[in-house]
This record gives C-alpha cells, structure tokens and sequence, in this order.
C-alpha cells in the first residue's frame, strides 16, 4: 500500500438464520469466500420440534451455530440465544434477516441495527400458509428494513401493489448448485454408459427414467 493511502475498512455482512442446512451450503461458501466483506452466519444446531432438518456441522470460520432455539411456552414463538451483532457494527454493515414473525430473538436485533445505521435486509418468504395476521406482521416487519429478498416475482409484484419501492425488492428464486451433477455427468461417456447397459441386460432396450421430487 502506497504511502499516503488508507486501508479501506472491512464492511460485515451478518446473516441471521433458524438452520445452517445442506443445501444453503453453494451459496453461503460463495459469499463466505468473497474478499470485500466480513460474512458471519448466525443460526441454531436444530429445531427441537422439527425432526427432519438440522444444521450442518461446519469448520468455515464464517459458521456460527451457538444460538439453541427454545419455544416460549404456550405459544408459537420461538426465541434463539445469544444472538448479538458482531462487535464495531454499524454504518456500511448490512444485516440479514430471516422474515420469520414467530422468532423474537430478530426484533432486539433489527432494532439495534437501525439505531447503529446498519442496512437491513429482510430475506424470505413474501407471504405465509396462513395469511391473515401473520402475515400482517410479516408486511410490518419488512417495512422496517431497507430491502427485501422475496422468492418470485409474482411476490415482488404484491409487494410494489402494498407500496414498496420496486428498486428494493429482489427475487431470489430457489436453485440447487448443479456444479455436483455437471462432475457426476462428465464422468458417464458413451463408452461407459455402454457398458453399464450390458451388465445391466439393458442393451438395446427402450428406458424411461423418472426422478420424483
């Protein structure tokens, strides 16, 4: 660095989610390994209630899944521990919020991220199973952050008709990094096909193949 020149400060991105799972993995070790940011992922190890997803255990130092996830009782509200803004939060930060009305623990945060001057960014779905209520809260909830990334432009769409500014809405529409099936793919040439039709009693016979959800 040339005399003269000041290092340019670090920004943080803070990510708040209820789970770290598998398949959020391509795009959370993208952005965990950009240069121009701090990426820190806050979550919990499980949901006790939910039996069929969990974080992923994970060495990247970006990873943070201290955060046990405890229902308050006799409600449908759910609290995560020790969720905090990282240290020196504040101006050129962005946090990340799962817009999830039934977790408490986000409020305390949104909150002290708009006294520091932080972005904030509300990250989920548009709107609920159940609407109604929840999703009034939901609305009211997003109106507090500085940008919204919904799931289809169909949802983008109801958004601008509420009154939110169209150039903060984005559609962050669900994929699957297909990088593990081009590998998978590249390895079956017509030589090996070939010969897994023969053991297989397959040779010159018709296939139909069907992959369910």
């Amino acid at each position: 660095m040339g005399k003269g020149h000041t290092r340019r400060p670090m920004h943080k991105v803070h990510v708040i989610q209820p789970l770290i799972p598998r398949y959020r993995l391509p795009l959370f070790r993208q952005l965990g390994a950009a240069e121009d940011w701090r990426f820190t992922v806050s979550a919990s190890r499980r949901l006790p209630w939910v039996t069929n997803l969990a974080s992923e255990e994970l060495p990247e130092s970006w990873a943070d899944l201290e955060h046990p996830a405890r229902r308050v009782p006799g409600t449908p509200f759910v609290w995560q521990g020790g969720m905090a803004l990282p240290p020196g939060f504040g101006p050129g930060d962005v946090l990340v919020l799962f817009s999830e009305v039934r977790y408490l623990s986000n409020y305390p945060l949104l909150m002290a991220a708009r006294r520091r001057g932080s972005g904030i960014v509300a990250w989920g779905h548009g709107f609920g199973k159940r609407g109604g209520l929840a999703d009034r809260l939901r609305i009211a909830l997003v109106r507090r952050c500085d940008a919204v990334l919904l799931y289809s432009k169909a949802e983008i769409e109801a958004y601008a008709a509420m009154g939110f500014d169209q150039g903060c809405l984005f559609a962050t529409q669900n994929a699957i990094d297909q990088r593990p099936i081009r590998d998978a793919r590249a390895k079956w040439d017509a030589p090996r096909l070939e010969a897994f039709r023969e053991r297989q009693g397959l040779a010159g016979r018709t296939l139909l193949l069907y992959c369910g959800r």
